[in-house]
């Protein structure tokens, strides 16, 4: 699932409440298993332990369409959990999100991106502007692809999202003015 825009997903409300999806599939179904966690994970969801997976807003018509596409396994449950104890929410979000691996992306992808504008500010070609934006397009799809883009009361400390956000963002108004210059000396030649 890629986002385009993750702020709307930031500044959601939250409620407070979990909600919970539990599921039983033997391993002699490995296969479905895997592919069940396979959905659950492209749709963000977290993975508190085996077969439990946490989401903090509704999931209902998410989990329609996970069954519609992968089949119902058994005992397959959902429900709303609205009180803690023996964990906290930070605990919550710390177990079931793989965080030091999302902010390795996330600081991989602020890692590449000053050689990549400086690039950009002295390409002359387009294709080579072409070639620079596929390059930090992936990066930032492989910053982004993990994080489950919780409401921002729920942001583990150390959180790089809305940076990697701020920056991919300028990095399209810095390419956005490279070919618009690029074009304008391209105009000027032309009418020479």
């Amino acid at each position: 699932m890629h986002v385009h825009d993750p702020e709307p997903h930031w500044q959601r409300a939250w409620d407070g409440a979990w909600r919970v999806v539990t599921f039983d599939l033997p391993e002699t179904r490995c296969l479905e298993r895997k592919r069940l966690w396979q959905a659950l994970r492209a749709h963000r969801l977290g993975f508190l332990q085996r077969s439990v997976w946490v989401w903090p807003h509704d999931v209902t018509d998410l989990l329609r369409e996970i069954i519609k596409v992968e089949g119902v396994p058994e005992c397959f449950c959902g429900f709303k959990a609205v009180g803690l104890f023996l964990c906290t929410d930070a605990e919550i979000v710390r177990s079931a999100w793989s965080w030091e691996e999302i902010l390795q992306r996330q600081q991989e992808y602020l890692r590449q991106l000053p050689a990549l504008e400086a690039t950009c500010r002295t390409a002359h070609e387009p294709a080579q502007l072409g070639a620079l934006a596929r390059r930090e397009q992936q990066a930032f799809t492989e910053a982004t692809s993990w994080d489950p883009l919780l409401p921002q009361v729920l942001w583990p400390a150390g959180y790089s999202g809305r940076t990697v956000q701020q920056r991919h963002q300028r990095w399209r108004t810095l390419l956005c003015a490279r070919l618009s210059a690029m074009a304008r000396a391209k105009q000027v030649t032309f009418t020479e």
